[in-house]
């Protein structure tokens, strides 16, 4: 079915390329692989756990919005330089696309509980019940999701066998 490409936004920006890659891999054998991580964290870019543990350190408030309950499941940048590493020369994902995230599915909630338990300190939450609280700096909710962004990352360990490293370990 055909779909409708915007091309004034990141996504559809980002179909184009898709699209034209992967013409390239059936017309002329391009080995071309295409991933679409989420929630990359890792020691020199924590995303959203970068801000929990610099609140928690400091003793300083988590506000967060009272209905949050979305889901995501964060990646852990070496699994997803492993599944680089584990697509080079390999034909079997030639032509692939694959969403690629942790096993874990965590709310904000969630991962506040996670790393406040590795870092044995209890979060300062201060819950906000407006949805205009998503516009405020301190506020982790604005780093957070409107709905859920769950990746189903099945295909990428049945066809490479990725493994992905459980989020608490990813975190410490």
């Amino acid at each position: 079915t055909p779909r409708f490409i915007d091309r004034e936004t990141y996504g559809g920006a980002k179909a184009i390329v898709e699209n034209l890659l992967l013409e390239k891999h059936l017309k002329d054998g391009w080995p071309v692989t295409i991933f679409r991580p989420q929630a990359v964290f890792g020691p020199y870019d924590p995303w959203a756990i970068g801000f929990i543990y610099y609140r928690l350190i400091n003793s300083m408030p988590i506000q967060l919005n009272i209905n949050s309950k979305n889901r995501i499941n964060p990646l852990y940048i070496v699994d997803l330089i492993n599944a680089f590493i584990t697509t080079i020369n390999n034909k079997t994902c030639h032509g692939a696309v694959y969403g690629i995230a942790g096993d874990d599915i965590v709310t904000l909630k969630g991962l506040i509980k996670r790393c406040s338990e590795n870092m044995m300190r209890e979060p300062i939450l201060n819950y906000l019940d407006t949805d205009d609280s998503a516009n405020r700096i301190k506020n982790l909710s604005s780093y957070w999701l409107n709905h859920d962004q769950k990746t189903d990352c099945k295909k990428i360990k049945n066809d490479l066998g990725i493994k992905f490293t459980p989020i608490n370990d990813g975190i410490r």
